[in-house]
Protein backbone atom coordinates (compact mmCIF):
# COMPACT_ATOMS: atom_id res chain seq x y z
CA UNK A 1 0.00 0.00 0.00
CA UNK A 2 1.40 3.23 -0.70
CA UNK A 3 1.89 6.03 1.67
CA UNK A 4 -0.32 8.38 0.54
CA UNK A 5 -3.18 5.42 1.32
CA UNK A 6 -1.75 4.43 4.25
CA UNK A 7 -2.38 8.04 6.22
CA UNK A 8 -5.70 8.65 3.83
CA UNK A 9 -7.07 5.43 5.80
CA UNK A 10 -5.88 6.80 9.30
CA UNK A 11 -6.80 10.07 9.09
CA UNK A 12 -10.00 9.37 11.77
CA UNK A 13 -8.30 6.65 13.90
CA UNK A 14 -6.52 8.13 16.24
CA UNK A 15 -8.77 11.49 17.27
CA UNK A 16 -12.05 8.88 17.12
CA UNK A 17 -9.53 6.75 20.03
CA UNK A 18 -8.57 9.71 22.21
CA UNK A 19 -12.12 10.75 22.11
CA UNK A 20 -13.33 7.82 23.12
CA UNK A 21 -10.20 6.94 25.81
CA UNK A 22 -10.20 10.91 27.38
CA UNK A 23 -14.23 10.05 27.26
CA UNK A 24 -14.01 7.35 29.88
CA UNK A 25 -16.44 5.34 28.65
CA UNK A 26 -16.99 2.29 25.74
CA UNK A 27 -19.96 3.63 24.71
CA UNK A 28 -19.66 7.84 24.48
CA UNK A 29 -21.92 10.05 22.88
CA UNK A 30 -21.79 13.36 21.78
CA UNK A 31 -21.93 16.43 24.47
CA UNK A 32 -24.69 18.32 23.24
CA UNK A 33 -23.55 21.49 24.43
CA UNK A 34 -20.66 21.42 22.15
CA UNK A 35 -18.20 22.11 24.77
CA UNK A 36 -15.29 20.00 25.88
CA UNK A 37 -14.98 18.82 29.75
CA UNK A 38 -12.46 21.19 29.69
CA UNK A 39 -14.32 24.31 28.93
CA UNK A 40 -12.42 24.81 25.93
CA UNK A 41 -14.42 24.54 22.68
CA UNK A 42 -14.32 20.89 21.08
CA UNK A 43 -12.80 20.17 17.54
CA UNK A 44 -14.94 17.70 14.91
CA UNK A 45 -12.41 14.99 16.30
CA UNK A 46 -14.48 15.55 19.72
CA UNK A 47 -17.78 14.85 18.44
CA UNK A 48 -18.04 11.15 19.75
CA UNK A 49 -20.27 8.46 18.51
CA UNK A 50 -23.12 6.84 20.56
CA UNK A 51 -22.30 3.28 18.59
CA UNK A 52 -23.82 2.62 15.90
CA UNK A 53 -26.20 6.16 15.30
CA UNK A 54 -27.90 5.24 18.56
CA UNK A 55 -29.24 2.34 16.87
CA UNK A 56 -31.46 0.29 18.56
CA UNK A 57 -31.44 -2.35 16.28
CA UNK A 58 -30.18 -5.67 18.01
CA UNK A 59 -26.60 -7.52 16.77
CA UNK A 60 -27.67 -10.49 14.68
CA UNK A 61 -26.68 -13.43 16.59
CA UNK A 62 -25.00 -15.05 13.01
CA UNK A 63 -22.99 -18.17 13.19
CA UNK A 64 -20.26 -16.55 10.89
CA UNK A 65 -19.58 -13.67 13.05
CA UNK A 66 -19.07 -15.25 16.87
CA UNK A 67 -16.38 -15.69 18.41
CA UNK A 68 -14.50 -18.63 19.85
CA UNK A 69 -15.92 -18.02 23.22
CA UNK A 70 -19.06 -16.44 22.72
CA UNK A 71 -22.70 -17.75 23.97
CA UNK A 72 -23.98 -18.37 20.99
CA UNK A 73 -25.51 -20.98 19.68
CA UNK A 74 -23.92 -21.41 16.88
CA UNK A 75 -19.67 -20.76 16.14
CA UNK A 76 -17.54 -20.55 13.29
CA UNK A 77 -13.53 -19.95 13.93
CA UNK A 78 -13.76 -16.41 12.81
CA UNK A 79 -13.78 -13.02 14.94
CA UNK A 80 -15.34 -11.64 12.34
CA UNK A 81 -17.80 -11.76 9.70
CA UNK A 82 -16.22 -13.16 6.67
CA UNK A 83 -17.83 -10.89 4.18
CA UNK A 84 -16.24 -7.75 6.00
CA UNK A 85 -12.74 -6.27 6.28
CA UNK A 86 -12.50 -5.01 9.83
CA UNK A 87 -13.93 -1.28 9.22
CA UNK A 88 -12.15 0.02 11.87
CA UNK A 89 -8.23 -0.75 11.51
CA UNK A 90 -6.78 2.22 10.25
CA UNK A 91 -4.15 0.78 8.94
CA UNK A 92 -4.91 -2.44 6.69
CA UNK A 93 -6.01 -2.49 3.35
CA UNK A 94 -9.07 -3.75 2.49
CA UNK A 95 -8.49 -7.76 3.26
CA UNK A 96 -10.93 -10.56 1.33
CA UNK A 97 -13.93 -12.02 2.18
CA UNK A 98 -12.06 -14.46 5.00
CA UNK A 99 -12.52 -12.73 8.28
CA UNK A 100 -10.61 -9.38 9.40
CA UNK A 101 -7.58 -8.50 11.43
CA UNK A 102 -8.46 -7.27 15.09
CA UNK A 103 -10.24 -3.87 15.64
CA UNK A 104 -7.49 -1.42 17.44
CA UNK A 105 -8.86 -1.35 21.15
CA UNK A 106 -11.25 1.93 21.86
CA UNK A 107 -12.10 2.66 17.88
CA UNK A 108 -15.71 2.40 17.20
CA UNK A 109 -16.85 -0.75 14.92
CA UNK A 110 -20.24 -0.59 13.17
CA UNK A 111 -22.71 -2.90 14.07
CA UNK A 112 -23.65 -5.74 12.08
CA UNK A 113 -27.17 -6.14 11.21
CA UNK A 114 -30.19 -4.66 13.29
CA UNK A 115 -32.20 -8.55 12.39
CA UNK A 116 -32.41 -10.48 15.57
CA UNK A 117 -31.59 -13.51 16.49
CA UNK A 118 -32.81 -15.66 19.73
CA UNK A 119 -29.65 -16.07 22.23
CA UNK A 120 -29.49 -19.75 23.43
CA UNK A 121 -27.45 -20.55 26.52
CA UNK A 122 -25.98 -18.63 29.01
CA UNK A 123 -23.30 -15.82 28.54
CA UNK A 124 -19.64 -17.00 29.18
CA UNK A 125 -17.37 -14.39 29.28
CA UNK A 126 -13.61 -15.10 28.16
CA UNK A 127 -10.78 -14.16 30.27
CA UNK A 128 -8.48 -11.76 28.60
CA UNK A 129 -5.17 -11.46 29.45
CA UNK A 130 -3.69 -7.99 29.90
CA UNK A 131 -1.70 -6.87 26.67
CA UNK A 132 1.67 -6.16 26.53
CA UNK A 133 2.28 -2.67 25.54
CA UNK A 134 4.91 -1.25 23.55
CA UNK A 135 5.72 2.28 25.16
CA UNK A 136 7.40 3.37 22.39
CA UNK A 137 5.43 6.48 22.27
CA UNK A 138 7.78 7.57 25.09
CA UNK A 139 10.67 8.54 22.84
CA UNK A 140 10.01 10.19 19.24
CA UNK A 141 12.75 12.53 18.49
CA UNK A 142 11.65 15.50 16.52
CA UNK A 143 13.68 14.74 12.88
CA UNK A 144 15.39 17.10 10.91
CA UNK A 145 16.02 15.67 7.31
CA UNK A 146 15.39 16.31 3.90
CA UNK A 147 15.72 13.17 2.43
CA UNK A 148 12.41 11.80 1.54
CA UNK A 149 12.94 8.43 2.28
CA UNK A 150 13.86 8.81 5.62
CA UNK A 151 10.86 11.45 6.37
CA UNK A 152 8.51 8.50 5.36
CA UNK A 153 10.10 5.98 7.63
CA UNK A 154 9.64 8.33 10.45
CA UNK A 155 6.11 8.77 9.79
CA UNK A 156 5.68 5.13 10.16
CA UNK A 157 7.41 5.02 13.25
CA UNK A 158 5.89 8.49 14.56
CA UNK A 159 2.08 5.93 13.92
CA UNK A 160 2.96 3.03 15.45
CA UNK A 161 3.73 5.07 18.08
CA UNK A 162 0.90 6.70 17.99
CA UNK A 163 -0.81 3.26 17.97
CA UNK A 164 0.76 2.09 21.34
CA UNK A 165 -0.27 5.11 22.63
CA UNK A 166 -3.90 4.14 21.77
CA UNK A 167 -3.62 1.00 22.74
CA UNK A 168 -1.84 1.59 26.32
CA UNK A 169 -4.52 4.68 26.96
CA UNK A 170 -7.39 2.03 26.14
CA UNK A 171 -5.87 -0.19 28.63
CA UNK A 172 -5.34 2.39 31.12
CA UNK A 173 -2.07 2.03 31.11
CA UNK A 174 -1.18 5.72 30.80
CA UNK A 175 -2.62 8.24 32.85
CA UNK A 176 -5.03 11.00 31.31
CA UNK A 177 -2.32 13.58 31.60
CA UNK A 178 0.50 11.65 30.30
CA UNK A 179 -1.64 10.26 27.50
CA UNK A 180 -2.43 14.03 26.12
CA UNK A 181 1.53 15.00 27.18
CA UNK A 182 2.51 12.02 24.65
CA UNK A 183 0.28 12.77 21.98
CA UNK A 184 0.76 16.04 21.54
CA UNK A 185 4.28 15.38 21.35
CA UNK A 186 3.65 12.48 18.60
CA UNK A 187 1.35 15.29 17.01
CA UNK A 188 3.61 17.70 16.58
CA UNK A 189 6.58 15.46 15.18
CA UNK A 190 4.13 13.95 13.00
CA UNK A 191 2.98 17.91 12.04
CA UNK A 192 7.12 18.75 11.22
CA UNK A 193 7.86 15.61 9.83
CA UNK A 194 5.02 15.90 7.26
CA UNK A 195 5.90 19.82 6.39
CA UNK A 196 9.41 18.87 6.11
CA UNK A 197 8.04 15.63 2.99
CA UNK A 198 6.06 18.14 1.93
CA UNK A 199 8.78 20.98 1.16
CA UNK A 200 11.86 18.84 0.58
CA UNK A 201 12.97 19.84 -3.10
CA UNK A 202 14.06 15.99 -3.63
CA UNK A 203 10.28 14.93 -2.78
CA UNK A 204 8.20 13.41 -5.42
CA UNK A 205 4.47 14.49 -5.87
CA UNK A 206 3.53 11.68 -4.38
CA UNK A 207 5.46 12.23 -1.29
CA UNK A 208 4.66 15.57 -1.15
CA UNK A 209 0.96 14.67 -1.18
CA UNK A 210 1.83 12.34 1.66
CA UNK A 211 3.44 15.35 3.50
CA UNK A 212 0.54 17.42 3.22
CA UNK A 213 -2.23 14.50 4.38
CA UNK A 214 0.71 14.01 7.40
CA UNK A 215 -0.61 17.42 8.47
CA UNK A 216 -3.93 17.36 8.37
CA UNK A 217 -3.74 13.53 10.47
CA UNK A 218 -0.98 15.32 12.93
CA UNK A 219 -3.37 18.40 13.13
CA UNK A 220 -6.56 16.35 13.98
CA UNK A 221 -4.83 14.37 16.43
CA UNK A 222 -3.81 17.87 18.22
CA UNK A 223 -7.00 19.38 18.25
CA UNK A 224 -8.43 16.08 19.21
CA UNK A 225 -6.17 16.43 22.61
CA UNK A 226 -7.71 19.50 22.99
CA UNK A 227 -5.27 22.03 21.35
CA UNK A 228 -7.37 25.12 20.25
CA UNK A 229 -4.68 26.27 17.95
CA UNK A 230 -4.15 23.01 16.12
CA UNK A 231 -8.12 22.86 15.47
CA UNK A 232 -7.38 26.36 13.95
CA UNK A 233 -4.81 25.24 12.18
CA UNK A 234 -6.59 22.20 10.67
CA UNK A 235 -9.40 24.10 9.30
CA UNK A 236 -7.65 26.32 7.59
CA UNK A 237 -5.17 23.84 5.60
CA UNK A 238 -8.13 21.87 4.92
CA UNK A 239 -10.18 24.68 3.28
CA UNK A 240 -6.78 25.57 1.44
CA UNK A 241 -6.88 22.41 0.40
CA UNK A 242 -10.58 21.46 -0.39
CA UNK A 243 -10.36 22.99 -3.97
CA UNK A 244 -6.79 21.16 -4.71
CA UNK A 245 -6.48 19.41 -8.28
CA UNK A 246 -5.59 15.93 -6.10
CA UNK A 247 -8.67 14.66 -5.94
CA UNK A 248 -7.49 12.82 -2.76
CA UNK A 249 -6.44 15.86 -0.80
CA UNK A 250 -9.68 17.46 -2.05
CA UNK A 251 -11.88 14.40 -0.47
CA UNK A 252 -10.04 14.34 2.63
CA UNK A 253 -10.67 17.73 3.17
CA UNK A 254 -14.10 17.99 2.74
CA UNK A 255 -14.67 14.92 5.48
CA UNK A 256 -12.13 17.80 7.65
CA UNK A 257 -14.53 20.34 6.75
CA UNK A 258 -17.97 18.46 7.52
CA UNK A 259 -16.86 17.98 11.32
CA UNK A 260 -16.32 21.43 11.40
CA UNK A 261 -19.90 22.04 10.18
CA UNK A 262 -21.38 19.14 12.64
CA UNK A 263 -19.24 21.59 15.51
CA UNK A 264 -20.89 24.66 14.18
CA UNK A 265 -24.00 23.55 14.32
CA UNK A 266 -23.68 21.64 18.09
CA UNK A 267 -22.42 25.03 19.32
CA UNK A 268 -24.79 27.32 17.95
CA UNK A 269 -23.01 29.24 15.43
CA UNK A 270 -25.44 27.40 12.68
CA UNK A 271 -29.12 27.61 12.97
CA UNK A 272 -29.86 24.90 10.55
CA UNK A 273 -28.10 21.66 9.10
CA UNK A 274 -28.21 22.77 5.52
CA UNK A 275 -24.46 22.73 5.06
CA UNK A 276 -23.75 19.45 6.33
CA UNK A 277 -26.58 18.01 4.54
CA UNK A 278 -24.62 19.77 1.10
CA UNK A 279 -21.22 18.65 2.15
CA UNK A 280 -23.12 14.63 3.10
CA UNK A 281 -24.69 15.01 -0.58
CA UNK A 282 -21.19 16.30 -2.24
CA UNK A 283 -18.96 13.38 0.10
CA UNK A 284 -18.97 10.28 -1.84
CA UNK A 285 -18.02 11.98 -5.77
CA UNK A 286 -16.09 8.80 -6.44
CA UNK A 287 -16.08 4.67 -5.83
CA UNK A 288 -13.07 4.97 -3.50
CA UNK A 289 -14.71 7.66 -1.02
CA UNK A 290 -16.64 4.97 0.94
CA UNK A 291 -14.63 3.65 3.28
CA UNK A 292 -14.91 3.68 7.29
CA UNK A 293 -13.90 7.29 7.38
CA UNK A 294 -16.98 8.59 5.34
CA UNK A 295 -19.17 6.55 7.28
CA UNK A 296 -17.99 7.76 10.65
CA UNK A 297 -18.05 11.67 9.83
CA UNK A 298 -21.47 11.12 8.01
CA UNK A 299 -23.10 9.17 11.24
CA UNK A 300 -21.57 11.73 13.47
CA UNK A 301 -23.17 14.38 11.54
CA UNK A 302 -26.63 12.02 11.87
CA UNK A 303 -26.38 11.47 15.67
CA UNK A 304 -25.62 15.54 15.83
CA UNK A 305 -28.91 16.48 13.75
CA UNK A 306 -30.73 14.00 15.67
CA UNK A 307 -29.85 15.32 19.14
CA UNK A 308 -30.62 18.98 17.75
CA UNK A 309 -33.91 17.77 16.44
CA UNK A 310 -33.65 17.54 12.92
CA UNK A 311 -34.84 14.46 12.43
CA UNK A 312 -35.51 14.97 9.03
CA UNK A 313 -32.34 15.87 7.87
CA UNK A 314 -30.66 12.96 9.76
CA UNK A 315 -33.49 10.64 7.83
CA UNK A 316 -32.17 11.56 4.73
CA UNK A 317 -28.60 11.43 5.96
CA UNK A 318 -29.50 7.53 6.79
CA UNK A 319 -30.79 6.80 3.72
CA UNK A 320 -27.76 8.39 1.66
CA UNK A 321 -25.59 6.08 3.44
CA UNK A 322 -27.48 3.02 2.75
CA UNK A 323 -27.40 4.08 -0.75
CA UNK A 324 -23.81 5.34 -0.78
CA UNK A 325 -22.84 1.84 0.72
CA UNK A 326 -24.95 -0.83 -1.11
CA UNK A 327 -21.92 -1.80 -3.17
CA UNK A 328 -19.14 -1.19 -0.51
CA UNK A 329 -16.83 -3.97 -0.34
CA UNK A 330 -16.75 -3.73 3.25
CA UNK A 331 -19.50 -6.05 4.54
CA UNK A 332 -19.55 -4.10 8.00
CA UNK A 333 -20.05 -0.98 6.54
CA UNK A 334 -23.31 -2.03 4.21
CA UNK A 335 -24.89 -3.92 7.68
CA UNK A 336 -24.52 -0.85 9.63
CA UNK A 337 -25.77 1.73 6.70
CA UNK A 338 -28.63 -0.48 6.38
CA UNK A 339 -29.04 -0.38 9.92
CA UNK A 340 -29.17 3.21 10.60
CA UNK A 341 -31.78 3.30 7.65
CA UNK A 342 -34.14 1.11 9.40
CA UNK A 343 -33.97 1.36 12.73
CA UNK A 344 -37.20 1.86 14.63
CA UNK A 345 -39.21 1.06 11.48
CA UNK A 346 -42.24 -1.58 12.02
CA UNK A 347 -41.02 -3.66 9.32
CA UNK A 348 -37.87 -4.46 11.15
CA UNK A 349 -39.60 -5.06 14.21
CA UNK A 350 -42.10 -7.58 12.51
CA UNK A 351 -39.34 -9.54 11.14
CA UNK A 352 -37.63 -9.83 13.78
CA UNK A 353 -40.62 -11.04 16.07
CA UNK A 354 -41.42 -13.48 13.51
CA UNK A 355 -38.02 -14.58 13.90
CA UNK A 356 -38.66 -15.03 17.47
CA UNK A 357 -41.59 -16.85 17.39
CA UNK A 358 -39.72 -19.80 15.58
CA UNK A 359 -39.55 -21.97 18.73
CA UNK A 360 -39.52 -25.28 16.47
CA UNK A 361 -39.01 -27.27 13.39
CA UNK A 362 -43.26 -27.24 13.59
CA UNK A 363 -43.59 -23.53 14.30
CA UNK A 364 -45.85 -21.83 11.45
CA UNK A 365 -43.25 -20.52 8.56
CA UNK A 366 -46.08 -18.10 6.73
CA UNK A 367 -45.93 -15.27 9.66
CA UNK A 368 -41.79 -15.17 9.07
CA UNK A 369 -42.46 -14.94 5.02
CA UNK A 370 -44.79 -12.15 4.97
CA UNK A 371 -42.53 -10.13 7.56
CA UNK A 372 -39.39 -10.46 5.12
CA UNK A 373 -41.68 -9.66 2.31
CA UNK A 374 -43.11 -6.61 4.43
CA UNK A 375 -38.96 -5.71 5.47
CA UNK A 376 -38.36 -5.76 1.49
CA UNK A 377 -41.28 -4.11 0.18
CA UNK A 378 -40.59 -1.26 2.86
CA UNK A 379 -36.93 -1.22 1.97
CA UNK A 380 -36.97 -2.70 -1.17
CA UNK A 381 -32.82 -2.82 -1.68
CA UNK A 382 -29.97 -5.65 -2.38
CA UNK A 383 -28.66 -4.49 1.36
CA UNK A 384 -32.18 -6.02 2.93
CA UNK A 385 -32.13 -9.43 0.80
CA UNK A 386 -28.59 -9.67 2.27
CA UNK A 387 -29.82 -9.09 5.82
CA UNK A 388 -32.54 -11.50 5.45
CA UNK A 389 -30.03 -13.67 4.30
CA UNK A 390 -27.32 -13.12 6.88
CA UNK A 391 -30.38 -14.83 9.11
CA UNK A 392 -30.87 -18.26 7.32
CA UNK A 393 -28.31 -20.19 8.81
CA UNK A 394 -29.59 -19.15 12.55
CA UNK A 395 -33.16 -20.26 11.15
CA UNK A 396 -32.05 -23.29 9.99
CA UNK A 397 -29.43 -24.00 12.28
CA UNK A 398 -32.29 -23.99 15.31
CA UNK A 399 -34.11 -26.68 13.42
CA UNK A 400 -36.22 -24.88 11.34
CA UNK A 401 -35.55 -25.99 8.12
CA UNK A 402 -38.84 -25.71 6.54
CA UNK A 403 -39.02 -21.98 7.32
CA UNK A 404 -35.10 -21.56 6.12
CA UNK A 405 -36.30 -23.19 2.55
CA UNK A 406 -39.19 -20.80 2.60
CA UNK A 407 -37.44 -18.09 2.78
CA UNK A 408 -34.38 -19.26 0.72
CA UNK A 409 -36.89 -19.29 -1.81
CA UNK A 410 -38.00 -15.80 -1.12
CA UNK A 411 -34.83 -14.16 -1.15
CA UNK A 412 -33.75 -16.06 -4.78
CA UNK A 413 -37.01 -14.95 -6.27
CA UNK A 414 -36.38 -11.10 -5.12
CA UNK A 415 -32.05 -11.18 -6.38
CA UNK A 416 -33.61 -11.29 -10.21
CA UNK A 417 -34.53 -7.77 -9.74
CA UNK A 418 -31.22 -6.99 -7.60
CA UNK A 419 -28.61 -5.99 -9.69
CA UNK A 420 -25.03 -7.24 -9.45
CA UNK A 421 -23.55 -5.40 -6.61
CA UNK A 422 -21.89 -6.24 -3.46
CA UNK A 423 -24.51 -7.12 -1.46
CA UNK A 424 -26.72 -9.04 -4.07
CA UNK A 425 -23.13 -11.38 -4.60
CA UNK A 426 -23.05 -11.64 -0.68
CA UNK A 427 -27.09 -13.03 -0.41
CA UNK A 428 -26.13 -15.60 -3.34
CA UNK A 429 -22.91 -16.78 -1.27
CA UNK A 430 -25.36 -16.83 1.92
CA UNK A 431 -28.05 -18.70 -0.41
CA UNK A 432 -25.53 -21.19 -2.03
CA UNK A 433 -24.20 -22.48 1.22
CA UNK A 434 -28.03 -23.12 2.98
CA UNK A 435 -28.44 -24.55 0.24
CA UNK A 436 -25.22 -27.21 0.34
CA UNK A 437 -26.19 -28.21 3.53
CA UNK A 438 -29.81 -28.63 2.75
CA UNK A 439 -28.73 -31.29 0.12
CA UNK A 440 -27.26 -33.55 2.43
CA UNK A 441 -31.13 -34.15 3.45
CA UNK A 442 -32.32 -37.94 1.44
CA UNK A 443 -28.51 -38.59 0.76
CA UNK A 444 -25.89 -40.67 1.44
CA UNK A 445 -22.69 -38.89 2.33
CA UNK A 446 -19.13 -39.57 1.76
CA UNK A 447 -16.83 -39.28 4.64
CA UNK A 448 -13.95 -40.17 2.26
CA UNK A 449 -11.87 -37.20 3.31
CA UNK A 450 -11.84 -38.67 7.27
CA UNK A 451 -9.39 -40.12 9.09
CA UNK A 452 -8.97 -41.10 13.36
CA UNK A 453 -6.76 -39.65 15.56
CA UNK A 454 -4.08 -42.29 14.47
CA UNK A 455 -4.69 -42.20 11.07
CA UNK A 456 -6.35 -44.73 9.73
CA UNK A 457 -9.61 -43.90 7.40
CA UNK A 458 -13.05 -43.33 8.28
CA UNK A 459 -14.87 -47.09 7.16
CA UNK A 460 -18.61 -46.43 7.06
CA UNK A 461 -18.68 -50.78 6.67
CA UNK A 462 -19.02 -50.18 10.36
CA UNK A 463 -21.72 -48.10 10.75
CA UNK A 464 -24.01 -50.05 8.06
CA UNK A 465 -27.35 -50.66 9.23
CA UNK A 466 -27.59 -48.34 12.48
CA UNK A 467 -28.66 -45.09 13.04
CA UNK A 468 -25.56 -42.42 13.39
CA UNK A 469 -25.44 -39.30 14.62
CA UNK A 470 -22.81 -37.09 12.86
CA UNK A 471 -21.83 -34.56 15.94
CA UNK A 472 -19.23 -31.73 14.06
CA UNK A 473 -17.31 -30.01 17.03
CA UNK A 474 -14.13 -27.89 18.20
CA UNK A 475 -12.59 -27.70 21.08
CA UNK A 476 -13.08 -24.03 21.22
CA UNK A 477 -17.04 -24.53 20.39
CA UNK A 478 -18.84 -24.00 24.54
CA UNK A 479 -21.98 -25.04 21.90
CA UNK A 480 -20.39 -27.64 20.98
CA UNK A 481 -19.44 -28.65 24.47
CA UNK A 482 -22.91 -28.39 25.75
CA UNK A 483 -23.91 -31.09 24.12
CA UNK A 484 -21.69 -33.43 25.49
CA UNK A 485 -23.41 -34.32 28.05
CA UNK A 486 -26.68 -34.78 26.17
CA UNK A 487 -24.74 -36.86 23.84
CA UNK A 488 -23.70 -39.32 26.50
CA UNK A 489 -27.38 -39.30 28.09
CA UNK A 490 -28.66 -40.38 24.28
CA UNK A 491 -25.40 -42.65 23.73
CA UNK A 492 -25.74 -44.59 26.75
CA UNK A 493 -29.67 -45.56 26.50
CA UNK A 494 -29.61 -46.31 22.96
CA UNK A 495 -25.86 -47.88 22.07
CA UNK A 496 -28.03 -50.91 22.67
CA UNK A 497 -30.19 -50.76 20.50
CA UNK A 498 -28.19 -49.44 17.24
CA UNK A 499 -27.25 -46.19 18.25
CA UNK A 500 -24.11 -44.80 16.75
CA UNK A 501 -22.59 -41.56 17.16
CA UNK A 502 -19.33 -39.96 15.10
CA UNK A 503 -17.39 -37.18 16.16
CA UNK A 504 -16.40 -35.16 13.61
CA UNK A 505 -13.24 -32.68 14.54
CA UNK A 506 -12.91 -29.13 13.15
CA UNK A 507 -9.85 -27.69 15.15
CA UNK A 508 -7.21 -25.72 13.51
CA UNK A 509 -5.12 -27.73 16.08
CA UNK A 510 -5.26 -31.08 16.57
CA UNK A 511 -3.20 -30.60 19.85
CA UNK A 512 -6.34 -28.82 21.21
CA UNK A 513 -8.86 -31.25 20.13
CA UNK A 514 -6.44 -34.00 21.51
CA UNK A 515 -6.46 -32.49 24.78
CA UNK A 516 -9.99 -32.70 25.13
CA UNK A 517 -10.82 -36.04 23.73
CA UNK A 518 -7.97 -37.00 26.40
CA UNK A 519 -10.09 -35.43 29.25
CA UNK A 520 -13.57 -36.04 28.40
CA UNK A 521 -13.13 -39.64 27.34
CA UNK A 522 -15.82 -39.95 24.74
CA UNK A 523 -17.27 -43.67 24.26
CA UNK A 524 -17.61 -42.76 20.44
CA UNK A 525 -14.81 -42.61 18.07
CA UNK A 526 -14.02 -39.43 16.80
CA UNK A 527 -12.37 -38.20 13.17
CA UNK A 528 -10.82 -35.04 11.82
CA UNK A 529 -9.92 -34.52 7.67
CA UNK A 530 -6.88 -35.36 6.34
CA UNK A 531 -7.02 -33.31 3.70
CA UNK A 532 -7.42 -29.84 5.72
CA UNK A 533 -8.30 -29.23 8.86
CA UNK A 534 -11.66 -27.96 10.04
CA UNK A 535 -13.66 -25.19 7.42
CA UNK A 536 -10.73 -25.68 4.94
CA UNK A 537 -11.70 -28.93 4.69
CA UNK A 538 -12.63 -30.55 1.41
CA UNK A 539 -16.01 -31.72 2.93
CA UNK A 540 -17.05 -28.63 4.64
CA UNK A 541 -16.53 -26.20 1.60
CA UNK A 542 -18.90 -28.98 -0.42
CA UNK A 543 -21.45 -28.94 2.04
CA UNK A 544 -21.61 -24.96 3.03
CA UNK A 545 -20.45 -26.64 6.95
CA UNK A 546 -19.76 -22.41 7.91
CA UNK A 547 -20.66 -23.18 11.81
CA UNK A 548 -20.82 -25.51 14.26
CA UNK A 549 -22.37 -27.43 16.38
CA UNK A 550 -23.69 -28.81 13.02
CA UNK A 551 -25.79 -32.50 13.47
CA UNK A 552 -26.09 -34.97 11.27
CA UNK A 553 -29.11 -37.83 11.72
CA UNK A 554 -28.49 -41.03 9.59
CA UNK A 555 -31.03 -43.17 9.18
CA UNK A 556 -30.57 -47.48 8.90
CA UNK A 557 -30.41 -46.83 5.30
CA UNK A 558 -27.87 -44.63 5.23
CA UNK A 559 -29.11 -41.29 4.34
CA UNK A 560 -29.22 -37.97 6.35
CA UNK A 561 -32.62 -37.89 7.31
CA UNK A 562 -32.70 -34.55 9.57
CA UNK A 563 -30.22 -32.15 10.37
CA UNK A 564 -29.65 -29.90 13.65
CA UNK A 565 -31.36 -32.14 15.89
CA UNK A 566 -29.84 -30.95 18.73
CA UNK A 567 -30.73 -30.52 22.97
CA UNK A 568 -34.13 -31.50 23.87
CA UNK A 569 -34.76 -32.70 20.19
CA UNK A 570 -32.29 -35.68 20.24
CA UNK A 571 -33.82 -38.76 22.10
CA UNK A 572 -37.39 -38.25 20.49
CA UNK A 573 -35.55 -37.75 16.71
CA UNK A 574 -33.07 -41.40 17.56
CA UNK A 575 -36.05 -42.94 19.23
CA UNK A 576 -37.99 -42.52 15.87
CA UNK A 577 -35.28 -43.53 13.75
CA UNK A 578 -34.58 -46.62 15.84
CA UNK A 579 -38.37 -47.07 15.75
CA UNK A 580 -38.60 -46.62 19.64
CA UNK A 581 -40.86 -44.05 19.31
CA UNK A 582 -42.64 -45.32 22.55
CA UNK A 583 -39.31 -45.49 24.49
CA UNK A 584 -39.34 -44.10 28.00
CA UNK A 585 -36.63 -42.23 29.42
CA UNK A 586 -34.92 -43.47 32.23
Amino acid sequence: MSTTKRLSISLVFFCLSVSMILGGCNRPKATPTGRASNGTPESPSDVVLAGAGGSSNEQDDEPQAATKNSSNDMQSPNQQNPDAASASNASSAESPQTGSSPTPSGVFQPESVGIIAPQVGEEVAPEEPEPAIDRSFTDVPVLESEDPAILVAHLETIDTALKDLVVAGSNDLVPKDEFIQYGKKLGEAKLLTGQALANSPQSTNEQKKAGVLAQLIALSHMSGLGDVQSAKDLEALARGLVSSEDSDLAHQSRVVLLGFEIQALQNGQQEKPDNIMAQVNDLFGRPEDRNFPEFMIVQQAIVVMEQMGFKEDATKAKSILAAEYQSAADGQLRSSAWSLATQGSQALANYNQARASLQSADSDPQPLIAAARGLHEAFPTAQTLEEISRSLANIEYSGAVTASQLLAEFLRDKLQTAGENAASMATKTWLEDHDARLAMLGKKVDFLDAVDFDGKEFDWAEYEGKVVVVDFWASWCIPCLREIPKLREVYQQHSKDGLEIVGINMDDDLKNAESLLTSQKLPWKNYRFANALGFESAFAQRHGIKAIPFVLLIGKDGTVQKLHTRGEQLLPAVQAALGLEGSLIP
